[in-house]
């Protein structure tokens, strides 16, 4: 927990030092914190429990109580602004959000709608706003609100995000009670934040002053493409004069104040508030406003190896983690033989078409001799590995960093060297096909057959055996580099 001095001063102010305090104790995760109105006390998650309930404690101290007691996965609370009750998604069955009392009590749970993620009160109790996905990568949200009387849920926000052709990633109500605000996705390193009337009309798009820009762009350390992985968690300060969010740059994610103008929605001031290497997430605002509590988390995402059972589709036993603990490992391959993993190490927060524009590396780990070795990028961002049906040449996709200047490699795990793919010119390289001959690429008029190996008359000859209409969306422009990371 952060207390939050009052702030005064420009954006060149020294820095506020603010006081912190730990508040849970216990091993596992503690997340997705929410305030109770007298802000005495505080609910999150935890799998203490061997897996995720709703945990009530006194901020003071003490013992925390157990709130959810009913099967499976109980998680993101939110406490309702008169104090007697938390909204909370739940995996049973086939999911859904629910409402319980806050002091708890078996039996009492209510379902309020049948899929969501993240629900949030209004201001006066009678709702609760939601999005339909847990993730905003690849996907736009949508935003549903439901009541507690039983009616079906509401979806709002459709014809905007539609007319305005936007990125819907997450949405926060305004205190106000009128207003929702959503979070855009793009790729610039200041986050673009648009507020609509829960009634419907025209939105207004928060105004980020120069300085605002220039200090963002520095802490992200380029100018260029910057969009964010994972989640897009942010709120309002009650008096609405200040947005907190979470951020990633540079490999660290912090939570970030940015000030706000409220009658003009124009931001005059960004301040870095958690500065350790992160992530820190799941962050919430005291009713008073001086005090946020967050989620300081410990990250490690190996790749593992599960023995599987085809005839009965079954995993046979726990595993055992193929890659080091010390690295983040993504977008594992399996070579066909089944004697080595290629996976992408990322360094920094990025997504799509951005992805390239942070430094990521290829690994090569043998599951023979235990050898785990980069392949040397020398200056470039690779990523994206394919293996040969033979399990002995390896395809991937890197960007020059200085230059911007991109291109497909081939990589040998017999001699150890590399050599460009020429003749590939397609934006993204999914599949070999089982005789080596084949590539199957994808760009975005369509997905392409391309000869292998290649020339460069390869293009020439390669076929087309889709094609893309327009995108509708922007996300359907980004091609995905066939990574799915790891959420905080």
């Amino acid at each position: 927990m952060v207390r939050l001095p009052k702030l005064r001063g420009s954006l060149a102010s020294p820095p506020v030092q603010r006081s912190l305090t730990r508040l849970t104790f216990d091993e596992g995760l503690q997340t997705g914190t929410t305030w109770s109105p007298d802000g005495r006390y505080i609910a999150y998650s935890s799998d203490r429990g061997g897996k995720f309930d709703i945990w009530v404690q006194q901020v003071s101290g003490g013992d925390p109580i157990q709130i959810t007691k009913r099967p499976g996965q109980n998680w993101q609370p939110d406490w309702s602004p008169d104090g007697r009750y938390i909204a909370y998604r739940s995996e049973e069955g086939d999911g859904g959000i629910y409402v319980i009392p806050a002091l708890g009590g078996a039996g009492l749970e209510r379902k309020i709608a049948p899929f969501g993620y993240y629900p949030q009160w209004s201001p006066d109790n009678s709702q609760v706003l939601f999005r339909t996905h847990f993730t905003a990568i690849g996907l736009s949200n949508r935003f549903y609100v439901a009541r507690l009387d039983g009616s079906p849920p509401r979806e709002v926000l459709a014809e905007f995000i539609a007319q305005n052709n936007l990125w819907a990633t997450s949405a926060a109500g305004h205190p106000d009670g009128k207003r929702i605000t959503i979070w855009v996705g793009s790729s610039s390193p200041t986050p673009v934040f648009w507020t609509v009337p829960l009634a419907g009309g025209p939105g207004i798009e928060l105004e980020p002053s120069p300085a605002v820009q220039k200090e963002l762009a520095e802490a992200s350390g380029d100018t260029k493409a910057n969009m964010q992985l994972g989640e897009y968690r942010f709120c309002w300060s009650p008096l609405g004069n200040a947005i907190y969010f979470e951020r990633g740059f540079r490999g660290a994610k912090n939570i970030w104040k940015l000030t706000v103008d409220p009658g003009t929605l124009r931001a005059t001031r960004i301040e870095r508030l958690t500065t350790g290497p992160g992530p820190d997430a799941g962050l919430a605002i005291s009713i008073d406003g001086r005090r946020l509590a967050f989620t300081a988390m410990a990250q490690r995402i190996q790749t593992w190896l599960f023995p599987f059972d085809a005839r009965a589709s079954q995993i046979k036993d726990s595993g055992t983690a193929v890659t080091s603990p010390g690295r983040s490992s993504i977008d594992p391959q399996l070579s066909p033989d089944g004697t080595k993993v290629a996976y992408t190490v990322p360094y920094g927060e990025s997504y799509g078409l951005a992805f390239g524009d942070v430094r990521n590396e290829v690994w090569v780990k043998s599951l023979v001799d235990g050898s785990e070795v980069p392949i040397p990028s020398d200056g470039y961002s690779s990523w994206g590995p394919l293996w040969s049906p033979d399990s002995v040449q390896l395809i991937y996709d890197r960007k020059n960093l200085r230059t911007n200047e991109r291109q497909f490699m081939l990589w040998s795990s017999q001699n150890r060297e590399e050599d460009p793919l020429t003749g590939v010119t397609k934006r993204w390289i999914y599949d070999w096909s089982p005789d080596g001959k084949w590539l199957l690429a994808a760009a975005q008029d369509g997905i392409w057959l391309v000869p292998f190996p290649s020339s460069p008359h390869a293009e020439t000859a390669a076929k087309k055996i889709t094609s893309n209409p327009a995108p509708a969306t922007p996300e359907a422009a980004l091609p995905s580099p066939r990574i799915e990371p790891a959420l905080s």
